[in-house]
Formats: structure tokens, C-alpha cells, sequence
């Protein structure tokens, strides 16, 4: 029979069970040991009989104990066996040996009682203790005593009968509280990873991870922080909105042990290490005594960091342990598969050679944009350009030089947009400039810093070269996308006639020189 049957997957749990019971089993053979003293010397002189048959019965059957397989440890249907078995044979000895209406059956099941009942073992043996005594209090006070040798057994024998029945009924309660504790654990993993899981920003991400990993793991705080380049250079912490500490060198932090470590550092006491009191960030931290954290790499440098605190020193436990290493293990694995999503999502989007976005993705932020303008009443333009007699530098050069003039114009349309344009290589030669809210007045200027920037371009062993420009802006020059687009084409053309390495906007294209163009 399998240990799932009983335990689910918690091997853990099932192996500290069966651990315990083997304890059990010691305890079962005191018992029968005090059992068979008992007997012996409470039966009378005379051959073999019913006293001798129960000795030798109750030692056979406990002795059978040591053939049952490991894994029948683990069903609680033994614990009964034992009790049942237990109780039948104590009970038969106290009547064999004429008890069975005296003080000390009613104090053996006082005993029993006191070990269902017992909630901790210390205070268990105590009661046991005064019950033991109590019971030879009054045997010696009624009158009748007599010391025998089978008097002296009943005392250690009520001890010896309450230690294991308490200590199993103790273990059963134990258990069950690991398997509701790793069952209430599996439920907060299942939720925490489907809140991770549903999560496709990295910002959110870095957001929720310190509060989420804070309430599981019951403690006071819990701590996400990021490094670069062997530094701090942001901390997030469960229901802060404090500001940013400065960035920090990771030697001159209290994290300092984690991130030299490949395992969870602990620390039951921040306050007795003097070294972390000199770190220049333990100040945030003087709130908390008892620390746990973890580093992780990505790509074999320093990434980032978790960390959770308590304010009561040595409050760490091995279950404490065991939740956090599962959680930081949960979380770096979501944020690394969150990463590579967000690099898949990107090389789908970019253009492999210049870096700028890819066509596809540029026709879709148009759209995007082009809603929102229209939306808001606000203007947007769309440039577009060539480089110049390209192809004669592919012929004369080569075209791996062909491809780095195409880099070195795709930086300087990077460093001449701002963060909400929208670059991209249209294919070939081709470029587009996508301008949220830029007018016609600004994106005429616009474009006129562009070509002074290309032909300010002086790179080692590159040709120079040149740029043809065309714009169009919204609303003044169309009234849809497919209009803005093409009239956008329309400029690009006119400065192409014109000469090339020149701007042209569709509005100060004249009809009679467009009309004498396409004649």
C-alpha cells in the first residue's frame, strides 16, 4: 500500500509519523514489561496456569509487532490495536490478580482518562506523578496494607501505562496538526501560485510578491530587493509606500551573508551580530530580530534577494524553513519565466538587426495611437524615410557595412525620439517615426534636427550618407489611418524628387508640383 493513500505526497509528514510510532513501540514494551511483573508476582504458588498463559500471551502478541511492515506504521488502525489490545490484558490482570474492585482499577482508568485528555506531556506526567502517589496514599492509609512486591509494580505501573497512553494519544494529535498545517500550507501555495502565475507585468509582479509571501508566511514584514551590477538598487516591501533607500553596495548591507550564500540564511537575533550594526542600511531594519533571506542568480550574476522578518528573536522553525524555501524557489521561477515571456513578446515585435520594432507592431501602435488622438482631440504624426542610394552602398561597400549604416541610423532615431514615439524599420531601407501628440510646426522641426544629426554622422570605416524624409499629421492632413499613412508617403516621395536629403510635409505640398510629379 502506497503512502499516498494516507498522506497525499507529504512523505515528510509520513516519515515523522512513522518515526513516532516506532517510539510507541518502545514505550508498548515497558508496558509489557511492567504488565508481565505484575502478574508474576501476584499470581499464587503453584504450576503453570492462567497467570503464566497471560504473560506468555501478551509477550507473543506484542512480539508479533516487530513483523508488520513499515508501511502498516503509518495507518492509524494500529494505534486501536494497541489500545484494544492493551487495555483487554490490563484489565484481565487486574482482575486475575483480585483488583478488579479495588482503588487501583478505579486509578488505572483515571490514568486512561488523564492521557485522553492531556494536552502536554510534561503537565501529563505531572498529574500521573500525584495520581500515583495519591493511590499509595490511600492503600497505606486504609488500615490494611501490606508491602509486597506486587504493591511496588502498581505504582510504576500506572506511571508506565499513563507515559504511553499519553504519548499516543499526544502523537495522534501532533500528526494531525502537521497534515492540517501542510494541508493549510498546499492551499496558500496553490493560491500563490495562481496569483504569480496570472501575472504577466514584472512591475506587478515585484508588487505583490513581499505581501503575498508576508501573509503565508505569517511574519512581519517580508522584502523583495533587486540588484544590478553588485548593488541594491530597489527594495519593495510588504504594505510600504515608504520612500526608496539610496542605492547600496551589497557589501555594506545586512544582506550581505545571503547574497554570498546559495542556501537560506537565517539569523535568530539581528541584534546580537555587531557586524550587521555597522552596515550602513541596518537602520531599516531595527525594528525586526529575527531574519530569513535568500539570493538568486540569473545568467550566473546577482539578481535579486527575499527576505521576511519578525520582531521576536528566534522565531524561525523548520517548518518556517522549509515554506520559505519553497516560496523564494516559487518566486524566482515565476519571475524568470515572466522575463522570458517579456523577451519572447519583444523579439516578436522587434527587427532582429536594428533593434527598433518591426513593422507589424508598428501598424498595430498606430492604430492604438490613432484612436486615442482621435479620442482626445489631440494631433499625431507619422514620418517616414529611406536612406539614400542605398543600394550603391551595399554594391561599393559590402553589405555587412550596408547593415551597420542601417544600425548606426536606427541609434540616432533612438536618441532623437522621445520614450512614447515609436521607431521602426519598415523593411530595407525603409524607416518610420510614429509622434503622439506632435503637430505639424513640431514635427517639421523635428525632422530637421533628424537630418542634421545623420549628417553630422562621422563613424570610422562607415560612408556617409543621407536620409529622405516625408510627414503627415493628424487631423489636419486626414482623417484616417490609411490617409495619414499615404499622404505621409506622398512628402517621402516629393523629397526624393526634390533631390533627396530633405524634409517634406504633405501640407506644403503644392498640388500643381505633386500633379507635375506623378505626370
Amino acid at each position: 500500500m502506497s503512502r499516498g493513500k494516507y498522506y497525499g505526497n507529504n512523505a515528510a509528514v509520513a516519515d515523522l509519523i512513522v518515526e513516532k510510532r516506532k517510539h510507541i513501540l518502545s514505550l508498548q514494551w515497558l508496558l509489557v514489561v511492567g504488565f508481565s511483573y505484575l502478574i508474576y508476582f501476584s499470581r499464587p504458588e503453584g504450576p503453570f496456569g492462567i497467570f503464566d498463559i497471560s504473560i506468555l500471551a501478551f509477550i507473543i502478541i506484542n512480539a508479533g509487532l516487530f513483523f508488520i511492515p513499515s508501511e502498516f506504521y503509518q495507518r492509524s488502525v494500529l494505534d486501536f490495536i494497541l489500545v484494544f489490545v492493551d487495555i483487554a490484558f490490563i484489565s484481565l490482570a487486574i482482575y486475575l490478580t483480585g483488583e478488579a474492585t479495588s482503588d487501583f482499577y478505579l486509578f488505572f482508568f483515571l490514568v486512561l482518562m488523564m492521557a485522553s485528555a492531556g494536552q502536554n506531556i510534561k503537565a501529563l506526567m505531572l498529574g500521573i506523578m500525584v495520581l500515583s502517589g495519591l493511590y499509595a496514599f490511600m492503600v497505606i492509609r486504609s488500615g490494611g496494607f501490606e508491602l509486597t512486591s506486587a504493591f511496588l509494580l502498581r505504582i510504576p505501573f500506572l506511571f508506565i501505562v499513563g507515559l504511553f497512553f499519553g504519548y499516543l494519544v499526544y502523537m495522534q494529535r501532533v500528526g494531525q496538526q502537521q497534515l492540517e498545517a501542510e494541508s493549510e500550507f498546499t492551499g496558500d501555495l496553490f493560491e500563490f501560485g495562481k496569483a504569480l502565475v496570472q501575472t504577466r507585468d514584472v512591475e506587478t509582479l515585484y508588487a505583490k510578491i513581499p505581501t503575498l509571501i508576508n501573509v503565508i508566511m505569517g511574519t512581519d514584514t517580508c522584502e523583495l530587493a533587486l540588484v544590478e551590477e553588485e548593488r541594491i538598487t530597489r527594495r519593495v516591501l510588504a504594505h510600504s509606500e515608504s520612500d526608496q533607500p539610496p542605492v547600496l553596495e551589497i557589501e555594506k548591507s545586512i544582506h550581505q551573508k545571503s547574497f554570498q550564500s546559495d542556501t537560506v540564511e537565517l539569523q535568530g537575533d539581528l541584534l546580537e551580530d555587531s557586524d550587521l550594526s555597522q552596515k550602513e542600511d541596518f537602520a531599516l531594519y531595527s525594528g525586526f530580530r529575527s531574519y530569513m533571506g535568500k539570493s538568486w542568480k540569473a545568467d550566473g550574476a546577482l539578481s535579486g534577494l527575499i527576505a521576511v522578518y519578525r520582531e521576536k528573536k528566534n522565531s524561525w522553525s523548520a517548518q518556517d524553513f522549509k515554506k520559505f524555501q519553497f516560496l523564494t524557489d516559487q518566486t524566482v521561477l515565476t519571475l524568470q519565466y515572466v522575463q522570458l515571456l517579456k523577451e519572447l513578446e519583444a523579439l516578436a515585435h522587434t527587427d532582429g538587426l536594428t533593434g527598433l520594432v518591426n513593422f507589424r507592431h508598428f501598424s498595430e501602435r498606430v492604430e492604438e495611437e490613432f484612436s486615442r488622438a482621435h479620442r482626445n482631440d489631440k494631433p499625431l504624426s507619422v514620418i517616414l524615410l529611406d536612406l539614400d542610394r542605398f543600394k550603391l552602398i551595399n554594391d561599393n561597400w559590402g553589405h555587412a557595412i550596408g547593415d551597420e549604416v542601417l544600425q548606426s541610423l536606427s541609434r540616432v532615431l533612438k536618441i532623437s525620439s522621445r520614450r512614447q514615439d515609436v521607431s521602426a524599420r519598415r523593411g530595407g531601407d525603409e524607416f518610420a517615426v510614429l509622434l503622439p501628440e506632435i503637430g505639424e510646426d513640431e514635427v517639421r522641426r523635428f525632422t530637421q534636427r533628424l537630418l542634421e544629426s545623420v549628417a553630422a554622422l562621422d563613424i570610422k570605416d562607415l560612408p556617409s550618407f543621407s536620409i529622405s524624409v516625408g510627414s503627415a499629421t493628424f487631423p489636419q492632413n486626414c482623417s484616417n489611418i490609411s490617409e495619414l499613412l499615404e499622404h505621409a508617403d506622398q512628402a517621402l516621395y516629393v523629397s526624393k524628387a526634390q533631390g533627396r536629403a530633405c524634409a517634406s510635409h504633405y501640407a506644403d505640398i503644392e498640388k500643381e508640383d505633386w500633379d507635375h510629379l506623378t505626370t
